[in-house]
């Protein structure tokens, strides 16, 4: 019964130490060659950035328009721009991940700023650049109706 336990003892030991493992090697592919420290640091500087960038956004708005508040709203401008500050967040996430294996530079605190204020051109140059956000629709109004004409 002593060897049982003891057996047991260590298989629990064992276990403890391997999920240690797996978690640290998780985390460490997950922000890349980079601190935990550095990384979350980083994507705090990233998602002012992106903040920075809303806001100057939405000081160009037309303020005539129907389509919003006379008076600035910060309700209305999350719920107007979700879809942009959600893209904006996973594209900050992926850029802080791969910046050394993109660029070679490594991850600091003003280049984090920076992807964040230029997180709309960075998402512009991968539109222009490839296929990932272009939508494939079939059977749209268009073709509907240049088919029946």
């Amino acid at each position: 019964m002593k060897k049982f336990n003891i057996i047991l003892g260590l298989l629990f030991v064992a276990t403890i130490v391997s999920a240690q493992t797996f978690n640290s090697q998780l985390i460490q592919n997950l922000i890349g060659p980079t601190s935990l420290v550095d990384y979350v640091s980083s994507c705090i500087f990233a998602l002012i950035g992106v903040f920075i960038s809303l806001m100057l956004h939405a000081s160009k708005r037309d303020v005539n328009s129907t389509a919003t508040p006379v008076q600035f709203s910060f309700s209305f401008l999350l719920k107007d721009n979700y879809k942009r500050i959600l893209t904006g967040i996973v594209m900050v996430l992926i850029c802080l991940r791969f910046l050394k294996e993109l660029t070679g530079l490594d991850l600091n605190m003003f280049y984090a700023l920076a992807i964040g204020i230029c997180n709309d051109k960075i998402v512009q140059i991968i539109k222009l650049k490839t296929n990932i956000f272009d939508v494939q629709r079939t059977g749209t109004q268009t073709e509907d109706n240049s088919q029946s004409a």
